[in-house]
């Protein structure tokens, strides 16, 4: 059963659709912190080592964050939020983790905002959808802050609903 999770497209206050705009025409999924490192190979161990060293003021959301990242694999799902508002779309990991310096354009006019970290992904769903839209009452929904929500072992009803035929099993 394939594992899910949520990223937010930006940290960048009123820059989330531009910044989903990147994530869907590039069929990928970044994050940022560690911009200049290429993290292939390292353990997550020496990863979140690396991120202690660095003293991050958010440095638990960084290790939050990389740790949800990676524990993704091919085939995972995952769904882009607009904080607690909805979510822009969902799609299926393609590939382990991924470096190119400053791919992503987070919408801020600093470069040093820009994320380097990333999974391909290819998009399912990429119609935006009202978190009232597919929440039903007493359900749980994704985390509304914060970079990478926590990894699920399956997928949370709210998208097997949003999913709808496209769904593993249906």
């Amino acid at each position: 059963m394939p594992k899910f999770t949520t990223v937010s497209p930006t940290h960048i206050a009123g820059k989330k659709h531009y910044a989903w705009e990147g994530f869907r025409d590039g069929g990928y999924v970044a994050i940022g912190w560690l911009q200049e490192f290429d993290l292939s190979g390292m353990s997550k161990d020496a990863i979140l080592e690396l991120i202690r060293r660095e003293e991050y003021y958010n440095e638990s959301e960084a290790i939050h964050s990389f740790d949800g990242f990676l524990a993704l694999e091919v085939n995972d799902y995952v769904a882009v939020n607009n904080v607690n508002h909805g979510l822009f779309g969902v799609g299926l990991v393609e590939s382990c983790y991924l470096f190119e310096a400053l791919m992503h354009d987070c919408g801020s006019e600093n470069t040093s905002d820009f994320y380097s970290h990333y999974r391909k992904v290819r998009w399912v769903r990429t119609d935006y959808v009202c978190r009232s839209d597919i929440i039903l009452d007493g359900e749980t929904s994704w985390e509304p802050r914060g970079t990478v929500g926590c990894v699920q072992p399956h997928l949370p009803p709210y998208i097997v609903r949003w999913l709808g035929a496209l769904a593993p099993g249906a």
